[in-house]
């Protein structure tokens, strides 16, 4: 008896404590309810569902409406919000050709809204830029030369460098053909350099880094030190280093593992510098006092020092400097290909023909066999006299050699 009344006192006391807790999780359940409500969080808001009907549309029926409404505006009829940028949007995103969408504009440029599309064709680079849209940007930049509004030369860097990022080094030069010489910035022939580098055109490297200021003329060097390591692994590939080394230390480029240079890189960048800049100016004589007085200062005299005095020969006309300094450089050993094109660039801007034949024969037989830079040099000769037998015929030479067409030589 006792037993079975303390079971069921137990069990009472039990239920009695499961009845408290149930109560005070419901009214903690009814407070949350409450702060829910009036909060105005929507929880029991049905989901709107994405992608379906009107509420929102798919990118592609976005494109195509905005098509649709670029046909009617082409012609004249009203407006198109975003003007060419829009269309042009709207078109890649159907898939269209860089040439189906060049195509579209001109059309409408050249009909009855072409005054109201003009302004929106010279922002069209920056925003294809901005979009990383290079893919159109060639055909922008040649709309805009056609319609006699080209674009600056910072709007053909900025399309250089994106090319230069995707490793499009033929692209890169394609694009080069087109700027005058006045155009080519520092960072733009830093590019153009670079991308050099990357297609082993060492001739070409140092073309372009011939052309970039000096690091003691008040201003930073416009080559990273990526592109410097780039040329400096081919330099050292094609046993140039020390030469294109000094160019580099001229320009100020950072070169990775380098250590102050030495007295004879300090000379070299000063006196390199100062024989480009007075050959540019066509003073003959300013360039040879500043290489006798090298010659003359106990400096170590290298091969490239002589190659750029003899460039300066050949700038200002000096056909009687140019040959004494080339057979000086014989007998000392110091001639490589660089002097061999230097001396034929000579011979071709004064019309003498056979010598220059001839040097291309010694050239061969000196262990120098004719480079790109060699042949380009023929055919623009020939290309400037109007040959056009000769010119194939050195095509067809230099195809013989085992040297293929580049860009350079196609633009000649």
């Amino acid at each position: 008896m006792a037993f079975s009344e303390a079971v069921s006192m137990f069990s009472w006391a039990a239920y009695e404590a499961v009845s408290l807790v149930w109560m005070e999780l419901a009214m903690f359940g009814v407070a949350a309810l409450v702060y829910l409500a009036f909060m105005d969080i929507p929880f029991w808001r049905p989901k709107k569902k994405i992608g379906s009907g009107q509420d929102q549309k798919p990118s592609k029926s976005a494109a195509q409406d905005t098509y649709r409404r670029w046909q009617q505006v082409k012609n004249g009829d009203g407006e198109l919000k975003g003007g060419l940028y829009a269309a042009v949007t709207s078109m890649r995103e159907l898939g269209k050709s860089s040439s189906q969408i060049e195509q579209e504009l001109r059309t409408a440029l050249g009909g009855e809204a072409s005054q109201k599309f003009l302004p929106d064709l010279e922002q069209l680079p920056t925003d294809m830029i901005r979009d990383d849209a290079i893919d159109v940007l060639p055909m922008a930049l040649h709309l805009l030369e056609d319609f006699g509004r080209p674009a600056d030369p910072a709007t053909y860097a900025s399309l250089m460098a994106a090319q230069l990022r995707r490793r499009d080094y033929d692209g890169v030069a394609a694009i080069a053909t087109k700027l005058t010489d006045e155009s080519l910035t520092p960072k733009i022939l830093a590019i153009l350099a670079t991308a050099a580098a990357h297609r082993k055109q060492l001739e070409e490297v140092l073309s372009h880094l011939s052309r970039l200021p000096s690091a003691g003329e008040g201003s930073r060097c416009a080559l990273p030190a990526s592109g410097a390591a780039q040329i400096l692994a081919l330099a050292n590939h094609e046993q140039r280093a020390d030469e294109v080394k000094a160019e580099l230390q001229r320009i100020g480029a950072q070169i990775k593992g380098a250590r102050g240079g030495g007295q004879w890189s300090v000379d070299v960048q000063r006196s390199m510098s100062s024989m480009k800049s007075f050959a540019r100016n066509k003073d003959l004589s300013s360039a040879t006092e500043v290489f006798e007085k090298l010659k003359h200062s106990g400096v170590s005299m290298k091969p490239q020092l002589y190659n750029c005095y003899l460039d300066a020969c050949v700038q200002c006309g000096s056909a009687k400097s140019s040959i004494a300094l080339f057979e000086e450089m014989k007998q000392l050993g110091y001639v490589d290909v660089v002097s061999y094109n230097t001396m034929l660039k000579a011979y071709l801007a004064s019309n003498r023909m056979e010598e220059a034949r001839a040097l291309v024969k010694e050239m061969s037989a000196r262990g120098f066999p004719a480079n790109k830079v060699t042949y380009n040099e023929l055919l623009n000769a020939k290309v400037a006299s109007r040959d056009r037998q000769g010119m194939w015929a050195i095509v067809d030479e230099m195809l013989a050699a085992g040297l293929k067409v580049n860009l350079i030589t196609c633009s000649i």
